[in-house]
């Protein structure tokens, strides 16, 4: 047996060992859904001290700083209105993203499916206290390249101290768009 058909063979096992693994969109073995949803607290990029974090990652569930990482799919600003911004990744950098928000017609509790499309990756997303969205990552889940899916809902908007507050629920299994607390769901 040639090398070169030795390492396809360990690519295609390798690749579907992968897709068997929790996070990895399988729907074999997977990671139920957080009971219980994070409260984030993120700080308006322009205007906060640098050391405050102003995005989010679907990926790793956490807010983090623009000024460490580009690996973000939402950031946070104040206008000088008042008016509360969300910025899908897309509408900040220069390349294309499927990281995006999405209102949605449902409570934070309501809201158990992801919606497959529609959400908005290039323009910042307006938001007020109440509001739930649904959430798409970037596509980087792992060496596969697949999304995360998550819902928020807007908590407090601080004008004075420039934050927003946001309670989230996010599956942890790529390509899975459920979001039923405790439950793995299909993919």
């Amino acid at each position: 047996m040639s090398v070169s058909l030795k390492r396809k063979e360990l690519l295609v096992a390798a690749i579907g060992v992968a897709t068997l693994l929790p996070g990895c969109g399988g729907s074999v073995v997977g990671l139920p859904v957080p009971e219980e949803p994070t409260e984030v607290t993120l700080w308006d990029f322009r205007a906060s001290p640098l050391v405050e974090a102003s995005a989010f990652s679907w990926i790793i569930l956490q807010k983090v700083r623009t000024d460490q990482t580009d690996q973000w799919d939402f950031g946070f600003s104040l206008e000088e209105d008042g008016t509360a911004l969300l910025f899908p990744r897309g509408s900040v950098l220069d390349a294309p993203s499927t990281a995006g928000l999405q209102f949605v017609d449902e409570t934070f509790e309501q809201l158990v499916l992801a919606p497959d499309s529609g959400y908005v990756t290039d323009e910042p997303v307006s938001v007020r206290v109440g509001d739930v969205l649904a959430g798409v990552s970037r596509r980087d889940c792992g060496v596969l390249n697949l999304v995360r899916f998550g819902k928020l809902e807007i908590l407090e908007i601080d004008e004075i101290r420039g934050t927003l507050t946001f309670k989230q629920l996010a599956n942890p299994n790529c390509e899975n768009r459920n979001l039923v607390p405790g439950e793995v769901g299909e993919t």
